[in-house]
C-alpha cells in the first residue's frame, strides 16, 4: 500500500498526570468517538470498493525515555516520531493510533515538563480538517455529544453479497464511466476557450524536475519550527501564503547551495480544501502554485498570494464537475488496474502539472477508467458507507 498516514503532533505544558493514567483516559474517550470505531473491510476479489465497518481496536501507546534518548528531550521525541513513519497503519485492522511521550524536557514554549501527543491517522479515514476535528474532540475536556456515539454494533460485511453486488453493478458502472468520460471532452474544450478569453485563470506553467523530485529513501528526519500565526500572516496575508513564501526562499537557497539552476517556473503543489460532498472523508484537491523565485522578498509574498487565489478560482470552476464526472463511477476492478499500472518510481519530465490535467487525458481516452484508478490508491480507499 502507498504510505499515507498523517501525524498530528500536540504538546501540553505542565501536565501533572502520569502518562499511563492519561493513556487510559484517552483510550476510554476514543471509544466514544464514532470515527475512531471504524475500520476498512475489503470486498473479495476487489469486485467493489471497500466498506467502512465497526472496528473495536483502541490502540494508545506510551513511550517512556527508554524508547527515545536519555533525558526525555525534544530531540528524542523528534527521532521517535520520525521512526513512526516506517510503521504505517493497516486500515483493515485500525485506521488510527495514538502515541504519548512524556515527560518531555525543553519542549518549545513550555515552562515545565510537557506531554507530547501524536495522533497517527490514515488518510482513508480523514483529511487534514477532519483529522484535526477528531483530535480536538479527543483531547478537549468537553464530554462527547451523545448523538454522535455509534448506536449498537455494525455487523460484518457479508463478503459474498458485497462481491456479488460489485460484479452485478460492473456493466452499469462501466457504461456510466464511458459516457461521462466522453462528456468530459466538450467540457474541457469549453474550459480552454474560457481560459483563452480570460474568464478563467490559466494553469501554472510546468516546471522541470530538480534533485528534490525523486522518491525518498527509508530515512526520515523531523525539525520543529514553532511560529505564531501573526509571524506567518504578516501584512494581511494568510498562514498558507506566509508558509509558501518561506518555502520559496528555502528552496531557492537550497538549490543554489547545491549548485543547481533554480527553475523560473518553480512551483509547489498545494492542498486546498473544497466543500464536502455527503459523508466523504476527504474533501480537498491539489493546485500548482508558482513560487516566484528571484523576485524581491517584499514582493514575493503578494505574488504568491495572488497565484494561490488564481489557482483556487480555476479549481473551483463548475466545468470541472463534468470533466471529473467519470471518476465517481469507475468500477473498482478497473480502478485497481489503473493503480497497478501507475509508475511511482520514474520521475516525470515536468512537475507541477495540475493533477486534473493528467486525469483528464486518461478520462477522455478509451481506457478512461484509469483516471479513477489513479485517483483512488488502495491505501486511501474510496470506501462505501457502512453495510447494514
Amino acid at each position: 500500500m502507498i504510505p499515507n498516514d498523517q501525524f498530528l503532533l500536540y504538546c501540553f505544558d505542565g501536565t501533572r498526570q502520569p502518562v499511563d493514567r492519561l493513556a487510559r483516559h484517552l483510550a476510554a474517550r476514543a471509544a466514544t468517538l464514532p470515527e475512531l470505531r471504524t475500520r476498512v473491510a475489503e470486498v473479495p476479489g476487489g469486485l467493489d470498493y471497500p466498506y467502512w465497518v465497526r472496528g473495536d481496536a483502541v490502540d494508545v501507546r506510551t513511550h517512556d525515555g527508554g524508547d527515545w534518548v536519555a533525558g526525555g528531550g525534544v530531540r528524542g521525541v523528534r527521532e521517535a516520531v520520525a521512526a513512526l513513519f516506517a510503521d504505517q497503519l493497516d486500515p483493515r485492522v485500525a485506521a488510527w493510533r495514538l502515541h504519548l511521550f512524556g515527560p518531555v524536557v525543553g519542549a518549545p514554549r513550555c515552562t515545565a515538563e510537557g506531554i507530547v501527543v501524536v495522533l497517527q491517522i490514515s488518510h482513508a479515514l480523514a483529511d487534514g480538517r477532519r483529522a484535526s476535528d477528531i483530535a480536538r474532540r479527543l483531547l478537549t475536556r468537553q464530554p462527547p455529544d451523545i448523538d454522535t456515539v455509534l448506536p449498537g454494533r455494525w455487523g460484518p460485511v457479508p463478503a459474498a453479497a458485497a462481491a456479488a453486488l460489485g460484479w452485478v453493478g460492473f456493466p452499469t458502472a462501466l457504461a456510466r464511466t464511458v459516457v461521462r468520460g466522453a462528456g468530459a471532452v466538450p467540457a474541457r474544450s469549453e474550459l480552454d476557450r474560457r481560459t483563452e478569453d480570460g474568464d478563467v485563470p490559466p494553469p501554472a506553467d510546468p516546471c522541470p524536475p530538480t534533485s528534490l523530485n525523486t522518491r525518498p529513501g527509508p530515512a526520515r528526519d523531523i525539525r520543529l519550527l514553532v511560529r505564531g500565526r501573526a509571524d506567518l500572516a504578516a501584512g494581511g496575508s494568510t498562514v498558507t501564503v506566509g508558509g509558501l513564501t518561506a518555502i520559496s526562499l528555502a528552496l531557492e537557497r537550497l538549490l543554489t547551495v547545491r549548485g543547481e539552476d533554480v527553475p523560473g517556473a518553480l512551483t509547489a503543489e498545494v492542498t486546498v480544501a473544497r466543500p464536502r460532498r455527503g459523508d466523504e472523508h476527504n474533501a480537498f484537491g491539489n493546485v500548482s502554485v508558482p513560487l516566484h523565485p528571484g523576485t524581491p522578498v517584499s514582493l514575493r509574498r503578494s505574488l504568491i498570494g495572488r497565484s494561490l487565489r488564481a489557482a483556487r478560482d480555476r479549481a473551483a470552476d463548475p466545468a470541472w464537475a463534468r470533466i471529473r464526472a467519470a471518476d465517481a463511477s469507475v468500477p473498482a476492478v478497473l480502478a485497481r488496474i489503473g493503480i497497478r499500472g501507475f509508475d511511482i518510481d520514474t520521475p516525470p519530465p515536468v512537475v507541477g502539472a495540475p493533477p486534473w490535467c493528467r486525469r483528464w487525458r486518461a478520462a477522455t481516452a478509451i481506457w478512461c477508467w484509469a483516471a479513477g484508478g489513479w485517483r483512488s490508491p488502495p491505501a486511501s480507499p474510496r470506501c462505501r458507507r457502512p453495510w447494514g
